[in-house]
């Protein structure tokens, strides 16, 4: 519940154009997911941090993303609700805009070797250095965050 939460929290900060508190609440609930091995609402998280990822000049880690997010909905058989479907379609006719419609599609062929843990990684290493340290989350090699 704590993660889902946090997940709702930072699609909300970053509806509010609150990038910091989107990151932090978006990166507690990715976080807490990988420290119990659940992969539920982690979707949300993924969405989240596109959008994020887009908003900040990193359009190959949104497209990536993007791409992780739904391949866990397609995995977890999750219809997305009508508010999230008009997201998640704006997100990827930005992403084909920025980077072609053959590098999203390659991202998509490509979105099953995606961890968890690699995300984390890749999401702590680009996009944290954009946001204020006081905003980053600390993650530990188990992916429990410090």
């Amino acid at each position: 519940g704590v993660a889902w939460a946090n997940a709702q929290l930072g699609l909300v900060r970053l509806d509010q154009s609150d990038h910091d508190g989107a990151w932090q609440a978006l990166m507690t609930s990715l976080t807490l997911s990988a420290s119990l091995d659940f992969r539920g609402d982690v979707y949300l998280v993924f969405d989240g941090l596109a959008r994020l990822a887009l908003l900040h000049s990193l359009p190959e880690l949104a497209c990536s993303l993007a791409a992780a997010a739904a391949f866990v909905r397609e995995q977890s058989g999750i219809t997305l609700a009508p508010i999230e479907q008009g997201r998640a379609d704006r997100l990827l006719r930005d992403l084909r805009a920025r980077l072609g419609a053959d590098a999203v599609q390659d991202a998509w062929t490509r979105q099953h070797e995606w961890t968890l843990e690699s995300i984390i990684e890749s999401v702590t290493r680009e996009l944290g250095p954009l946001l204020p340290a006081s905003s980053t989350t600390s993650v530990t090699q188990t992916g429990a965050p410090e």
